[in-house]
């Protein structure tokens, strides 16, 4: 192909993956009428809605012609180069090196063993050629596989056989992994769904025991219960789960249009709860599949552009709190309805979500869609006050979803739901590659479910109203408040955090070497105006504390009636300093549960709540 049509070529070659660097090389035949091109690469990742400036990980860009004679490169901002093309160059080839440091589902990692490589972080997209065909053909070390969730063929090229991949317009080529590997490193695992193709690759020294057979067997009912809430069939010709195991408990993911990429704890399927975790997150990127893949907010459209997404800077939306909070709820709720977890974890963990989201200030000074908006300087990049001025669009949002959905059965009887919701917008906006207006989602509510839901809106999405726990009441749960257990945490569990739930204290803390450091302090807590983020803590009534004892030093204390005081004693900066802090009792638990006798009605929502595919035969 020649002129407009022509596609654009990439060679990736990852041989030097052992020093974290890999070299790409785009070939492209200049339009007649252009003496310039202009060539950059993304500032962001979609799916992760934070300024990441990938091109300063970019070096030795240069170019030159089908001759190799070197053509001027001029870099104009920080992730933008233009090429000067001269009159009767029919070729141009650009090469730019790039340091893969960073194993995330975010950012590109290369070493001896493997490769983990995020589109925008990798390809460079050229300024008016972004609806020509992408092709990416890929060189890797001996011995190693490669995968993208792209058409491809192979093609010779010497003694070696090499394969390209095929991406119909750049948006598509950003939003595509690649993964590469060796034998110990990297492994395919290929399994059928509703007729389609799908695939389970691991990324990553695999444990002994990796449950292969039993992670196939849960993907394929996850992945059946989620098309039936939208109507049945797969939007796509084959789908990937990328899975990087990794030696650290961290758990995260990034959705994409055919495929996507997670990370999870190597020994994580070792215990059940933990298993149910790795689920609830595969659950969650799938179902953005249609959640924000295809079902997209206006705001996350870049309208008249050749590529639906602003690459070069932040893209604004209120809606977040569908995309993300919503998908949050379905992760678990997917679960609930396919069998693979009780009633009661799908229970625990709202109850853990509840706990959270009452016992944050921050909830009463930023509403859902300013959550949102401000994503881009909040989310991924809290400051250490963000308790208590900040609100999670996942976290309340997950809530959201649950309340909203019994909100619109109970409103309606049990003849519409959150279902309806997703439905509508599956059939109006996603299938028609159409962003649904923001400003609209109200209206657009009314019409999936004839349910009025502006007050709602304003209240709980728009407003900072606390979420109202009758609704939860009024569909049949029993909802009780106890004090936590001994080793009850008042915030979700992460290994980065002691908390100390027997007594309230009002500040979280993590371990260090000799002490523990505070990393959070609650402005309506017993250490408000007394602690700061970042003090040392050394001390307690004037034992010396390590991070291994001072949660046993405060349960002594809490066996028995609260003390009046406890002397601090701590380092801000390196001033030694003393405070004394007046203990409070902890927040209650949320207990939810189902009420033991429900009228009929009620009974039926619930099942129904539980059971999509039961729900549409009622229809």
């Amino acid at each position: 192909m020649k002129g407009k049509n022509a596609a654009i070529k990439y060679h990736l070659d990852l041989r030097r993956a052992r020093y974290q660097e890999a070299e790409v090389t785009l070939q492209v035949q200049p339009h007649q009428e252009h003496r310039k091109l202009t060539f950059y690469l993304p500032t962001w990742s979609p799916g992760s809605y934070r300024i990441r400036d990938y091109s300063r990980h970019v070096f030795n860009v240069n170019a030159s012609d089908s001759s190799g004679n070197p053509l001027k490169v001029i870099q104009k901002t920080k992730n933008r180069w233009e090429v000067i093309v001269p009159k009767k160059t029919e070729e141009v080839f650009f090469k730019y090196k790039f340091n893969g440091e960073e194993l995330s589902p975010r950012t590109n990692y290369l070493d001896h063993a493997k490769a983990v490589l995020v589109g925008p972080a990798t390809f460079m997209g050229i300024e008016g050629f972004e609806n020509s065909p992408h092709l990416v053909t890929v060189s890797v070390p001996r011995g190693w596989n490669c995968q993208a969730s792209l058409p491809k063929n192979k093609n010779a090229q010497g003694s070696r056989q090499l394969t390209t991949y095929m991406a119909t317009h750049y948006d598509l080529l950003v939003d595509t992994p690649f993964v590469a590997g060796d034998k110990e490193h990297f492994s395919i695992n290929s399994f059928t769904v509703l007729g389609i193709p799908h695939h389970l690759v691991f990324i990553g020294r695999r444990p002994r025991y990796l449950p292969v057979k039993k992670i196939i067997t849960d993907l394929t009912k996850l992945v059946r219960e989620t098309a039936a809430i939208f109507g049945g069939d797969l939007p796509y010709d084959q789908y990937y789960f990328h899975l990087m195991l990794r030696e650290r408990d961290l758990r995260t993911g990034l959705e994409h249009m055919f495929c996507n990429l997670s990370m999870f704890y190597r020994y994580g399927f070792l215990n059940q709860k933990d298993y149910e975790d790795f689920l609830s997150l595969e659950a969650h990127e799938f179902f953005h599949v249609w959640n924000v893949k295809r079902i997209r907010a206006s705001g996350l459209y870049q309208e008249h552009h050749q590529n639906s997404y602003h690459y070069d800077g932040e893209q604004y939306t209120s809606s977040l709190w569908l995309h993300e909070g919503f998908t949050s709820y379905y992760s678990w709720l997917i679960l609930l309805r396919a069998g693979l977890i009780t009633e009661k974890r799908f229970w625990e963990e709202m109850q853990k979500r509840l706990r959270e989201y009452f016992i944050k200030p921050g909830r009463k000074r930023q509403s859902l869609e300013q959550s949102s908006w401000n994503t881009w300087i909040n989310l991924y990049q809290p400051d250490r006050h963000h308790v208590n001025k900040l609100i999670s669009y996942y976290r309340k949002g997950q809530l959201l979803g649950l309340f909203l959905d019994f909100y619109l059965r109970l409103q309606t009887r049990g003849e519409k739901s959150l279902d309806d919701v997703m439905r509508y917008l599956w059939k109006h906006h996603g299938q028609k590659s159409k962003p649904f207006p923001e400003q609209e989602i109200v209206e657009i509510i009314n019409k999936a479910t004839n349910v009025d839901v502006k007050e709602f809106y304003e209240r709980y999405i728009s407003g900072t109203d606390d979420l109202p726990l009758e609704i939860l009441e009024d569909m049949g749960l029993e909802i009780k408040r106890e004090y936590p257990k001994e080793e009850a945490n008042p915030l979700p569990r992460t290994r980065k955090t002691d908390v100390h739930p027997i007594l309230w204290l009002g500040f979280e803390t993590k371990p260090s070497n000799n002490g523990v450091i505070v990393i959070n302090v609650f402005e309506d807590g017993p250490a408000s105006g007394k602690l700061l983020p970042e003090d040392h803590i050394i001390a307690v009534d004037r034992v010396r504390i390590t991070k291994d004892n001072f949660k046993t030093i405060l349960r002594d204390y809490g066996k028995k009636a609260l003390p009046k005081t406890l002397t601090i004693t701590y380092f801000r900066g390196d001033e030694l300093m003393e405070t004394k802090i007046r203990p409070m009792k902890p927040m209650k638990e949320f207990i939810i549960k189902r009420k033991t006798k429900l009228p009929k009605n009620r009974e039926k929502m619930i099942k129904n709540w539980m059971n999509s595919k039961q729900q549409q035969k009622n229809k």
